[in-house]
């Protein structure tokens, strides 16, 4: 009889956890005690890397107009022939990163919707 007060005490105490949910249950919940798993962690991971990676884009985008530009006018003569080509550079450089720009910007909105 001694034996099986023993055993009876044992089974009581190896599940010292009364909770039935495991331990990584418990981890995955939210605040509001959704779930949350770690295939939606990496997706919102890989969604930050895209955006991070297309602001950087469209700011080097940028930066290469101000290049453009500075360039262009920097080469700037005092004939009226020389201006006129200056410009018309200026004008193509412009409108090339500008044209980069926005294609890198639409790309950028792109991937914050999803």
């Amino acid at each position: 009889m001694g034996d099986t007060v023993e055993e009876t005490n044992l089974s009581e105490n190896s599940n010292p956890n009364p909770n039935p949910e495991s331990e990584s249950e418990r981890e995955n919940l939210t605040l509001d005690g959704t779930s949350f798993n770690t295939n939606n962690q990496r997706e919102i991971l890989k969604a930050i890397e895209v955006v991070e990676r297309d602001s950087l884009a469209i700011a080097q985008s940028f930066t290469s107009v101000f290049e453009a530009l500075r360039l262009s006018l920097s080469q700037s003569t005092d004939t009226s022939i020389h201006h006129i080509q200056c410009f018309a550079d200026a004008a193509g450089h412009l409108q090339e990163s500008v044209l980069d720009a926005a294609t890198k910007g639409n790309r950028y909105i792109n991937s914050c919707l999803k």
